[in-house]
Parts: structure tokens; sequence; C-alpha cells
């Protein structure tokens, strides 16, 4: 998937624990997102994880920069085995449409994983050699 560091909540990110994403992406409006071509949210293990039962990634939106008042837009929990190769994908879905200005992952792990981290970022531009997409 092609993408800029701009365009990234976490770049090779070590998860170990609750938290949310290093990074992140000012879409630079307050006005309605949902015109245009519809943006995707992608993500890959890039250090698999262990003693992990779970892997819950939340996208989440905010006014302001500071996310004091998050507003979820969606989920996804994912099993231990899920996470525990390099590689795996973390995420492929798009944003849902009329999102506040910033946005943010949160990751939420359940067990006591001593290695584990993720790549996550938005691509504007998918390739794909699965039917159907």
């Amino acid at each position: 998937m092609p993408n800029d560091a701009q365009n990234l909540f976490s770049e090779n990110q070590e998860v170990l624990a609750t938290t949310v994403s290093e990074n992140i992406i000012d879409t630079g409006t307050t006005k309605d997102g949902s015109k245009g071509n519809p943006v995707k949210i992608y993500g890959r293990v890039t250090v698999p994880y262990d003693s992990l039962t779970s892997f819950t990634l939340i996208i989440q939106a905010s006014v302001d920069e500071a996310f004091t008042a998050p507003i979820n837009l969606g989920y996804i929990i994912l099993t231990g085995a899920d996470v525990d190769t390099a590689g795996n994908l973390l995420i492929d879905m798009y944003l849902p449409r009329k999102a506040a200005r910033y946005l943010r992952l949160s990751y939420t792990l359940a067990g006591s994983p001593t290695t584990g981290s993720v790549t996550a970022g938005v691509v504007f531009n998918s390739f794909s050699n699965e039917e159907g997409v």
C-alpha cells in the first residue's frame, strides 16, 4: 500500500499495552468530508505478538488535536492468532464519512505481550489482486 509519513498513524510502533497511535492525522478541514473518493485505513503487524488474547483497534476522531472528547468511529477486534505473524493484516477498512478534523487510532490489548509492533495509516490508492475489490 502506498502511503507517506504525513498519513501514518503508527510506523512500526511498538504496542505492548493499551495506548493510542504515535501520530495524529489532521484532515485540514472541519467541513463535511463525505464528498470525493473514499479514504481507506490500512495496517499490518510488523513485529509478531506473543502472549496476546485479543487486540482491539478503534478509529477515533476529534474536533481538537488534544482529543479532549474522542469520538469512536469504528473498531475491529482481533484474536491473538490474528496478530502472531509479521505481515498479518491488522485493518483494511474505509474511514467513515463525516469524521471530525483530527484522527487517531486507539489500541486496546488483552494479555501480556513482550513483543509486537504495527504500522497503520491512511491510503488514498490501494492495490489489490483480490477479486471483486
